[in-house]
């Protein structure tokens, strides 16, 4: 017979001595005493008992019943077998548990997740450890643990025995990885790095059902090149090592109380020695290692990865940044001056930043300083600042320059120098002509484009050396021009006429067709871009030469369109080189935050600003019989016979239907004096099947070949079509521009007149021909090619919206002679 516990010998004694006090005031029956039974608890899920692979976060589900009243509670607790070896299940059990200085938690519910103890390394000598070893000498962390659960009733009897558990808890060491400094040497390689290092870490968790965190804590080592036998091992197992190299755990969001540069996840370490100091010196070894909350740690060590070797030096410098819109980008790691040429008033806007991540540092300050006298005088420079990023300035005249230093926690500092040389506006040779035009020919089958560059392609093929002599031809009739001084090619080698030279002129001939977006030097000078998407809008020193008086003639191919922004300088990725009125807010261009923002920006650009220029289309060569949309060019393009119409999409074409095509050139009768214009390109504007014999007389009148006036490449400048459909309007500013160049709508007696042919390119949705009337603005209406802009009534400049080669050589002579000599002012 098993011996009754203490604590239940004390509780039947209580209850006897009450009945005792209660049978003493009145009669009971002692038949009626019951002595209370302790409830009884089972466990109804968690491991099997024995599971030798468990995760250390175990979910426990439980239940009890007490005979003879209710379970009031549970109390659970779970034993470290690793420690204190594995219990005993008797009638001496709770004593043998609380013996060895476990206590009881106390729970209300039905169930809990426990965290335990996984810190064990398996050995080889057991071969039941042979199941935790995987890969290359890696292993699960384990331990030996069991799970106790009793229930406790409402008079404070608990379990006579305790539901158990027995189960090996097993989880992976968490991974850590030095992020900064970057691995520079590579594997096996040692970095060169400076005395003051910091050291930054990231690590990764995995608790073992998916979830990934971060460690518990960390801990770090530096150790010189050789100490513990570690030299040139780039992997290894890092438990090997003795545990008194390491400094103290440090949780992962703990900063040191005494030196806020050391945490849980980085460390700044000073004051290393150079390999300058001699033989032996200058070479370490930084480990780092990771914990996490089942106590397991990081066990091997892998060069790039946890483990960095370096090499001292002292001669590790900032990587300095600079940028300014117009100069450009500059980055040095070594004391570096750069000379520069710029204009009188050009607004400077430098901005810089710099970087010591490569070397293990940081940046802890900059300065800076105009004009200094001496650089050691330290009030002539601006106060050491991480917030000194920019300076803003402009000068009449003169040489000036500006310093910029920067410094990292090792003291060592980097010195950019930009030396400012101040070119003045001169003014004193006449002409200065710009070929901007690339003549690189280029053939695409696919896209059905004959040998010509891809956005003018069907024009009149010529080389540099045709178009120069056309040029020649006309211009040395001036005599102050000189075909070899006053002549300048853009090229790769010089993407910009330099501002010093164009400063030297009072007038320029600037002819410009782009073989790509964005490829010209006139758009690399006079680009548009949308200020509400650019943190800097670049110099237009174009625009600043005619403010002083500079003359300009821009022509070519699509010269307005050569200056639209790139889909990369707007703020809307649906943006396409459209035209100037595609920065407008309501047609969600622009980033503008209202209509009238975005109009102001499209004002401060050379086309508006300096030829008043509102609204621009560009026509094609294309034969209304031959039209056929095959979506193989921009998606927004709808393209008619002699005209290039860009339409919109989304709400805008509710608002603007006939967007789908608005400019049929069709419907347009050019003035008498644009036909004989054109007439002397001859064959040139015809359609090109025609011109080379090869008609298809299903299409054409073989014995009557048709000519057509098509005019491939065209700028059309404040068509009309802007002014009544916009809100609020571009309206055509008579006192910005005088016309030079003009054609008008058709009458209702063309053949596309109110009852067109079904010859026509376009039909509706609802396969009608268009009211081409509809579409224009009335018989009697101008629409400008060619315009005398009036920014500077007392130095105007002429915006040409075609190629003056494609003329009659005498007739370009007589439309330049108006230009240069009645408008300009200069003589033969």
């Amino acid at each position: 017979m098993r011996t009754m516990r203490l604590s239940t010998v004390l509780a039947i004694l209580a209850m006897l001595s009450f009945a005792v006090l209660l049978g003493s005031g009145c009669e009971t029956d002692p038949g009626e005493f019951k002595v209370n039974q302790p409830p009884e608890v089972y466990l109804s899920s968690g491991p099997p008992n024995g599971d030798p692979n468990v995760n250390y976060k175990v979910h426990f589900y439980w239940n009890g019943y007490d005979p003879d009243g209710k379970v009031d509670h549970f109390e659970y607790l779970v034993t470290d077998d690793e420690v204190t070896g594995s219990i005993i299940i008797d009638d001496d059990v709770y004593d043998t548990i609380e013996g060895l200085g476990y206590t009881w938690n106390s729970i209300e519910v039905h169930d809990t997740i426990i965290s335990v103890k996984a810190d064990s390394i398996p050995s080889h000598d057991n071969p039941d450890d042979d199941i935790y070893f995987y890969g290359d000498d890696r292993f699960l962390f384990r331990a030996h643990h069991t799970f106790f659960l009793r229930a406790v009733d409402e008079a404070g009897a608990v379990s006579e025995r305790p539901a158990y558990r027995t189960f090996t808890a097993t989880t992976i060491a968490p991974a850590v990885g030095i992020d900064h400094p970057s691995d520079i040497g590579g594997v096996g390689g040692y970095d060169a790095l400076p005395p003051d290092i910091f050291f930054a870490w990231s690590g990764r968790d995995s608790v073992g059902d998916g979830t990934i965190i971060e460690p518990d804590s960390t801990r770090f080592t530096l150790l010189k090149r050789g100490d513990h036998g570690l030299d040139t091992q780039t992997e290894g197992v890092m438990l090997e090592l003795p545990e008194d190299i390491w400094l103290q755990w440090r949780h992962w969001d703990e900063v040191d109380s005494l030196d806020a540069n050391i945490s849980g996840k980085r460390a700044l370490i000073t004051g290393l020695t150079p390999i300058s100091a001699g033989e032996g010196e200058g070479e370490y070894i930084f480990m780092v290692q990771a914990k996490d909350e089942a106590g397991a740690i990081t066990s091997h060590f892998e060069d790039g990865v946890n483990l960095r070797k370096m090499r001292i030096v002292s001669s590790k410098q900032p990587l300095v940044v600079m940028r300014e819109p117009v100069l450009g980008v500059r980055a040095s790691t070594v004391d570096q001056t750069y000379d520069f040429t710029i204009a009188e008033d050009q607004p400077l806007s430098l901005t810089w930043t710099a970087f010591a991540d490569d070397y293990g540092s940081e940046i802890t300050g900059y300065r800076f300083g105009w004009d200094i006298l001496d650089t050691t005088n330290e009030e002539e420079w601006s106060s050491w600042a991480l917030s000194n990023t920019s300076a803003e300035a402009s000068f009449v005249s003169g040489s000036h320059t500006f310093y910029l230093e920067a410094r990292d926690y090792s003291g060592n500092s980097t010195r950019v120098v930009y030396r400012f040389f101040v070119v003045p506006f001169t003014m004193d040779r006449e002409l200065l002509f710009i070929d901007d035009y690339d003549n690189t020919a280029t053939f695409d089958p696919d896209q059905g484009w004959p040998a010509g560059p891809q956005y003018t392609w069907g024009t009149l093929p010529h080389d540099d050396s045709q178009q120069k002599a056309f040029w020649d031809g006309i211009l040395t009739e001036y005599g102050n021009y000189d075909p070899v001084v006053d002549f300048f090619r853009v090229s790769s080698i010089k993407p910009i006429p330099p501002f010093e030279t164009v400063a030297q002129y009072r007038r320029l001939i600037w002819e410009v067709k782009e073989y790509q977006p964005g490829t010209s030097g006139l758009a690399r000078v006079a680009r548009f871009v949308d200020i509400y998407a650019q943190d800097e809008v670049p110099f237009d020193y174009l625009s600043a030469f005619m403010d002083r008086g500079g003359q300009v003639v821009l022509c070519g191919v699509y010269p307005v369109f050569s200056m639209l922004p790139m889909p990369s300088e707007m703020g809307n990725p649906d943006y396409e080189r459209k035209g100037p009125m595609a920065f407008l807010r309501h047609l969600n261009f622009s980033e503008a935050m209202d209509p009238g923002e975005s109009i102001e920006a499209v004002q401060r650009f050379l086309p508006w600003a300096q030829f008043g220029i509102d609204a621009v289309v560009k026509p094609v060569d294309q034969t209304p019989k031959d039209y056929e949309w095959g979506g193989a060019d921009f998606p927004n393009y709808r393209v008619f016979w002699g005209m290039d119409g860009m339409g919109y999409s989304g709400a805008e074409l509710e608002l603007f239907p006939n967007t789908t095509g608005w400019a049929p050139a069709d419907t347009l009768r050019f003035r008498p004096e644009v036909y004989q214009w054109l007439d002397q390109a001859g064959d040139f504007f015809m359609d090109q099947t025609v011109a080379s014999g090869d008609i298809d007389c299903s299409i054409f009148d073989c014995a009557d070949p048709p000519h057509y006036y098509g005019l491939d490449v065209v700028e059309v400048y404040n068509w009309d079509f802007f002014a009544t459909t916009f809100d609020p309007p571009l309206n055509y500013r008579e006192n910005a521009s005088i016309p030079l160049l003009t054609y008008v709508a058709a009458d209702p007696t063309t053949r596309f007149g109110p009852n067109p042919t079904e010859d026509h390119p376009y039909l509706t949705t609802e396969f009608e021909n268009f009211d081409e009337l509809s579409f224009s603005t009335g018989g009697d209406a101008q629409h400008t090619i060619a315009m005398l802009g009036m920014a500077n009534p007392e130095a105007p400049s002429v915006l040409i919206g075609t190629v003056p080669y494609y003329l009659h050589s005498e007739d370009a002579q007589g439309f330049l002679d108006h230009i240069l000599i009645d408008i300009f002012g200069m003589s033969k």
